[in-house]
């Protein structure tokens, strides 16, 4: 499940352009004629193309501390695989509109991520055909969950893109797991012996 991170970004991005890009408010806050597109790339990069509508970007990619102790899996009597490595992956959701357009950019920001705090409030678990890739035939469900950012934090992101601040919400989406290639080979079992002076001592094999 090495494709799990890009499958979950697909899986949100397909969900977004198919409830919002028919939506007839979002419709009209973009030029006339323009469709609203869903990208991956963070804000300043989507703002060099002519696409206007989301940037989904993915900004932190964390440990799930909470799964992170499940035991390894047997793939044989010998041999055990360690789990899955489970992720948080953070979101920061942007609307995007060129400024040359003549529209209302606050406008548009405001309907957008008012559409896209309904759809994830209504929906915040996503399953079956909601997910693309690996993760419809190996994870059960994935979770979007809104995100309250400090200011620091807010800050910080903003500075990292070397961009003036724009108007957007963080989603924080759980559990994302990528498979461990390694394997643990279990040894022979040890005994435990005791000499004539009960002194205990291992026995392997040499």
């Amino acid at each position: 499940m090495t494709t799990s991170i890009r499958d979950a970004s697909v899986s949100l991005q397909n969900i977004l352009t198919q409830r919002l890009g028919a939506d007839p408010d979002v419709l009209a806050s973009l030029p006339p004629g323009a469709t609203l597109t869903v990208s991956i790339r963070s804000p300043d990069e989507m703002l060099n193309t002519p696409e206007q509508g989301i940037s989904l970007w993915l900004y932190k990619v964390t440990r799930d501390e909470h799964l992170n102790n499940c035991p390894p899996r047997r793939v044989s009597n010998a041999r055990h695989r360690p789990p899955p490595l489970p992720l948080r992956l953070h979101y920061l959701l942007t609307p995007v509109l060129e400024l040359d357009t003549g529209l209302s950019a606050p406008e548009f920001e405001h309907t957008v991520l008012g559409k896209a705090l309904q759809l994830f409030a209504e929906e915040p678990v996503l399953r079956g055909a909601a997910l693309v890739g690996a993760l419809r035939s190996e994870v059960s469900q994935i979770t979007v969950r809104l995100e309250t950012l400090t200011t620091e934090e807010i800050t910080r992101i903003w500075d990292a893109l070397e961009s003036n601040y724009k108007l957007s919400v963080s989603y924080e989406v759980t559990v994302i797991p990528v498979d461990v290639r390694s394997e643990i080979v279990s040894g022979p079992p040890v005994a435990i012996l005791a000499n004539e002076y009960g002194t205990a001592y291992a026995e392997g094999p040499a």
